[in-house]
């Protein structure tokens, strides 16, 4: 079924948009110290965790059985299930109930900064023998990142593509670790 797949691509995609990596808890600059941007990014981050945390509690609360693999968290269907519409909505309803706080806008040197980044990883990989997704120019990464997140249709630019390295992911996620707005420093 679909469902845990499903399920993964909306952690993800959720994940890329918001600037937030549920691997690595590496800040810029120290823990209560704010970024360039004038943000602290480790409360914001902090409570972005706690909101997920809770977000997986209430699906585990409901039957479904919740797994992490990798700093990637999982929520399998129910047995019997017998199709998405119920665990979507029972995900939905727990965003609700345990919504992501707001995020601060990034500030373009964050953005180049977090580009700069995903080019590292995407050397990394490319260094581990496996393809990466071509980078778009800077100017058009930081259109994208700088969209607001309802108009974004597709997640901007990640070099590491589950479709171009197979069942390598994880294996390369923990040595070209994917870099968030939360672990890039000054």
């Amino acid at each position: 079924m679909k469902t845990a797949n499903a399920l993964r691509t909306v952690v993800l995609t959720a994940l890329v948009l918001s600037g937030c990596s549920g691997s690595d808890t590496t800040t810029a600059g120290g823990d209560d110290e704010a970024t360039s941007s004038g943000v602290d990014r480790q409360a914001e981050y902090e409570q972005v965790l706690a909101a997920q945390d809770a977000q997986h509690t209430c699906m585990a609360e409901l039957g479904y059985t919740v797994t992490e693999e990798g700093g990637e968290v999982g929520i399998a269907p129910m047995p019997g299930d017998e199709g998405d519409q119920q665990f979507f909505a029972d995900l939905e309803a727990c965003g609700e109930q345990n919504p992501l706080p707001p995020i601060a806008p990034r500030s373009r040197d964050e953005l180049v900064r977090l580009y700069e980044a995903k080019l590292d990883q995407a050397r990394c990989i490319e260094d581990q023998g496996h393809e990466t997704v071509p980078p778009p120019s800077l100017e058009t990464y930081l259109a994208e990142m700088q969209r607001p997140p309802e108009s974004v249709v597709t997640p901007p630019w990640d070099p590491l593509s589950h479709t171009l390295v197979g069942g390598a992911v994880i294996e390369l996620q923990e040595l070209c670790p994917r870099p968030s707005i939360y672990t890039i420093t000054d």
